[in-house]
């Protein structure tokens, strides 16, 4: 496939959540119905984040997980037919394609004409992370429009000869006469990790991340785009735009196949962890009913007694004058 090329429908057969590829790769689609963050307080987060990481450290080694964010949905693509964790809500997704903005992909291929796919009468870009902040507050992922997170646990073997590596690395730093400030906290970064990886409380993970931005054309593709990167300029963050690799980033992670991890991130289980895109759009079962930026219906019951504020809410446009 090249510049304004068709490329094949990857996809073998669907039965239910199960996604059986033309390259034999079976994966399956499970939706997420997680509680909204936005509710917890301090404590609550805490435990949510120690339920995530518990579960990531019961994940076999080698075994691949894709979370994708669209339109304000949340799906776990991987190799695992069922998920055996509570506290993230999973359910298999019998209707993938509607869920993930695929429905109409089995009549109309997508085009890429340049850094941008086509195909459901929408624009598409992939803007890939290839380096992430150091530090990062929780549900992190969910500040974006969307997102496709990689990622799988490396064996212990290989995390323990990666992160012994890096402390010879930076071990060597430590013996010059000028300090070294970034080798000194990168050094007893590593000794922590590993002692925790050998008493079984972190794991380290391969993991690559890519934010993505719709539009219905190309003026507004463009302007998401401009605005993105405004936020991302003023991070410590690097990124690029899909171009060249955009058909494979398509065909590969958007669509169901086993990530190739090519130039992954290693990070441990707390960052990934506070990676995660974590959140939903329902505050209450009943209610007032307002809608979201993403058009769903959020209830807010101001009678509700486990309410954590009920002062008061003040809603409006941006520019109103709230």
């Amino acid at each position: 496939m090249g510049e304004g090329g068709l490329m094949v429908f990857p996809i073998r057969n669907i039965k239910e959540n199960r996604m059986k590829l033309r390259s034999g790769v079976v994966s399956y689609v499970h939706r997420l119905n997680v509680p909204d963050q936005d509710q917890f307080d301090k404590g609550q987060v805490g435990e949510y984040l120690t339920q995530t990481s518990s579960w990531l450290n019961t994940l076999k080694q080698d075994q691949w997980v894709r979370f994708m964010s669209v339109n304000g949905d949340l799906n776990l693509i991987s190799d695992m037919q069922h998920i055996n964790s509570s506290h993230l809500g999973a359910e298999p997704n019998k209707r993938p394609l509607r869920d993930l903005n695929l429905e109409g992909i089995l009549s109309q291929n997508p085009s890429f004409p340049g850094d941008y796919v086509s195909f459901n009468s929408e624009l598409h870009r992939f803007i890939k992370i290839y380096k992430l902040p150091d530090t990062i507050n929780p549900c992190y992922l969910m500040q974006f429009e969307g997102s496709i997170l990689n990622f799988k646990k490396l064996n212990s073997l290989r995390a323990k000869r990666f992160l012994n590596y890096n402390r010879k690395i930076h071990f060597s730093n430590l013996t010059k006469n000028i300090r070294d400030i970034e080798s000194e906290n990168t050094y007893s970064e590593s000794e922590q990790i590993l002692e925790e990886i050998i008493n079984g409380k972190q794991s380290l993970f391969e993991c690559e991340l890519w934010l993505t931005v719709s539009g219905t054309g190309l003026d507004e593709l463009n302007h998401k785009t401009s605005e993105l990167k405004e936020v991302l300029d003023l991070s410590d963050i690097g990124y690029l735009i899909e171009n060249k690799n955009i058909s494979n980033v398509f065909s590969r992670d958007y669509l169901f196949d086993k990530p190739r991890f090519t130039n992954p991130h290693l990070i441990n289980t707390c960052y990934l962890a506070e990676l995660f895109p974590m959140s939903n759009e329902k505050i209450d079962d009943k209610g007032i009913s307002f809608y979201s930026q993403s058009s769903e219906e959020v209830r807010i019951d101001t009678n509700n007694p486990n309410a954590i504020n009920n002062h008061g809410m003040i809603t409006g446009a941006s520019g109103s004058g709230k």
